[in-house]
């Protein structure tokens, strides 16, 4: 669908997981500011993002054009915002409800998954939501994913809040699916692509036609309140029995997707290295300048194994034949929607030689994996820039 930009400039606030390190939620605010800057005249842009000054110098390196953009804090690490002096740290709330009121339409997402994490995750990040509708300004949800949510309060707050929502746009059909089941019945509601979608790339270097010489790798280094030891020791165990299996001229790319504290790849790459300290692979740690070298790195890949679920997708996307390991549903929701459910497995009830398997298929078929992945990326990215639309529909 062509838009033409309408003559009135508009006040657009934007929700999310940004500013937290992690390069999917980086892809998503990109994806969106240049989307916006497109499909509407803006006369301000207003981001709540975790660290405000992370969110700059990603906006500087990206070369974005920053004249309208207004970032305030989410309130995402506490009342009172990190690095700032005591008075100052508490002023967000007051700009927080200044730029709602203003604003003609709040998007609430991207890349959130509405579930059940604990008792508060959902209550937290409908807050916003519930704000605006208390402004009495017109919200929207788009690009996210649903999960399942089995608090009462929860579910009840869900409801409400998405019912009175502008629209719902969703990144896969399971998604859409528990949104049914959760009687959210928007007179509009839809599922297009991820978001990262509409972000157009032409890689300068893509893989080997016929060997693979080249591996993406990324994984994620879980801790017990993600997974019980059994299981992390099963995927650790998966992930190790592969890369020893691999042949000694393969090149071993590692990707770190999420650098805070909490949830920080790196520290898989250091499990990595440690283990194969005298083993014949070698794993190199790539570090990236801009997210244009990100993407073209990964382009030059012949394959790739990817815990993350935007590592899984940039290969995706780079047509890298793919095999996604699934710590949430999103993964296999995903490679359930492009038809690569072979390639998915889920990390909850990885067993002993499942990676192997999904691995040797991805080799006996990956000429074939690549042309499928061909004609569909242009279709998905097409399909993505249907979120965007449903933004001009409702502004």
């Amino acid at each position: 669908m062509l838009l033409t930009k309408l003559d009135k400039t508009f006040n657009v606030a934007l929700s999310g997981h940004f500013g937290e390190n992690n390069v999917g939620d980086d892809l998503l605010l990109l994806a969106l500011v240049d989307g916006l800057s497109i499909t509407l005249n803006l006369n301000q842009l207003v981001i709540f993002t975790a660290d405000v000054t992370k969110t700059e110098l990603l906006l500087a390196r990206e070369k974005r054009d920053t004249t309208r953009v207004r970032l305030i804090y989410s309130g995402r690490w506490g009342v009172r915002q990190p690095h700032t002096t005591f008075l100052k740290s508490f002023s967000w709330l007051a700009n927080t409800v200044v730029a709602l009121k203003k604003c003609d339409l709040h998007l609430i997402g991207p890349g959130t998954i509405i579930k059940d994490s604990n008792r508060f995750f959902v209550a937290f990040w409908l807050v916003r939501a519930f704000l605006s509708f208390l402004l009495r300004r017109p919200f929207a949800f788009i690009g996210i994913g649903v999960g399942e949510v089995r608090f009462c309060h929860s579910r009840l707050l869900i409801r409400w809040l998405l019912n009175l929502a502008r629209f719902v746009t969703v990144r896969d059909t399971s998604s859409l699916a528990e949104l049914g089941k959760l009687h959210v019945h928007r007179p509009f509601m839809a599922s297009y692509p991820d978001l990262s979608f509409t972000c157009s790339h032409s890689p300068e270097k893509s893989g080997t036609a016929n060997q693979i010489k080249r591996i993406g790798l990324n994984f994620r280094k879980f801790k017990h309140k993600h997974f019980p030891e059994n299981i992390i020791q099963s995927y650790e165990k998966a992930i190790m029995e592969l890369l020893r299996a691999l042949p000694d001229n393969v090149e071993l790319v590692f990707y770190s997707f999420c650098n805070e504290p909490h949830q920080n790849d790196f520290e898989m790459f250091e499990l990595i290295e440690k283990r194969f300290a005298d083993h014949h692979a070698k794993v190199m740690n790539f570090s990236y300048t801009d997210l244009a070298e990100l993407r073209n790195s990964i382009a030059s890949c012949d394959a790739f194994i990817g815990t993350r679920y935007h590592a899984v997708l940039l290969a995706v996307q780079a047509g890298v034949p793919t095999v996604g390991l699934s710590y949430e549903q999103k993964t296999i929701n995903f490679m359930s929607d492009i038809g690569a459910d072979a390639f998915a497995l889920d990390i909850a009830r990885i067993n002993e030689g499942d990676l192997m398997h999904a691995w040797a298929k991805l080799t006996a078929t990956r000429q074939q994996y690549k042309d499928q992945l061909q004609g569909l990326v242009k279709r998905l990215g097409i399909e993505a820039h249907g979120h965007l639309e449903e933004v001009y529909r409702a502004i």
